[in-house]
């Protein structure tokens, strides 16, 4: 799955929530907790449009744990996400490139964001 199917102002909030545990916006929050009502109900016509395409990436390409249900989310927050779980030891969890490559984008645009 690419990344260009997904909105970039999306990106970022993914990027924080898997990697550092920090809660996205509303819209995401219902992706990761699984709400397709919740989800449908806040999305924006770009986010409706790539629903599917966000959906299958979040199933593919983030760690499993992070999603699914609001005790999924709420435990992958208390924990720091991703680095979180890494410094506690787990070592089996892993990121794969796509994730990089999103948070790769996420940044650029922060500091495109500050010095634009």
């Amino acid at each position: 799955m690419t990344l260009d199917r997904i909105p970039k102002r999306l990106r970022a909030g993914i990027a924080r929530y898997v990697k550092d545990g920090v809660r996205p916006g509303g819209f995401l929050t219902a992706v990761f907790e699984n709400d397709l009502f919740e989800a449908l109900g806040r999305a924006d016509p770009e986010s409706l449009t790539a629903l599917r395409d966000l959906v299958i990436y979040v199933y593919n390409e983030t760690p499993s744990q992070c999603w699914g249900s609001p005790a999924h989310m709420q435990e992958w927050m208390r924990r720091g996400g991703a680095h979180g779980i890494m410094k506690e030891g787990e070592r089996r969890l892993s990121l794969d490139p796509p994730l990089d490559e999103l948070i790769q984008d996420a940044l650029a645009e922060d500091v495109a964001g500050v010095t634009g």
